[in-house]
């Protein structure tokens, strides 16, 4: 865990292709999900949860295909989950003991207090 920091994620970020867990929940991060985050190819654990992040999540995000947790509950992030992401739940995303890690905020499963996020992919 990175934080307390505030402002947007920044660009450098996105060139650490190795980077396996980034955890940054609990700050006061806002600002897009950049189409770059694609980039981080190896990441198995990504925490953007309880920040100001908003706009939608990239599809560029289903080319992290080791991703096993997506964390995006209490965040302003909207729209729909992209199919690339959605493909990821037959591959590594999977059920944990409380919800579906990366779609804390689905519609079609438990809602949390904010629930932007609409998850055609959900099957709880």
């Amino acid at each position: 865990h990175v934080g307390p920091t505030a402002g947007s994620l920044p660009s450098s970020l996105y060139e650490l292709s190795q980077l396996q867990q980034l955890d940054l929940h609990g700050n006061m991060l806002s600002g897009t999900i950049s189409d770059e985050i694609g980039q981080l190819s190896a990441l198995t654990l990504l925490s953007l949860f309880d920040n100001r992040f908003s706009g939608t999540l990239p599809s560029t995000l289903g080319l992290c295909v080791y991703l096993e947790y997506l964390y995006i509950h209490n965040t302003n992030i909207g729209g729909t989950v992209p199919d690339d992401v959605c493909s990821l739940t037959t591959k590594s995303l999977s059920y944990t003991e409380d919800y579906w890690a990366f779609s804390s905020d689905c519609l079609h499963g438990n809602v949390s207090t904010t629930p932007f996020i609409m998850c055609e992919c959900c099957d709880v």
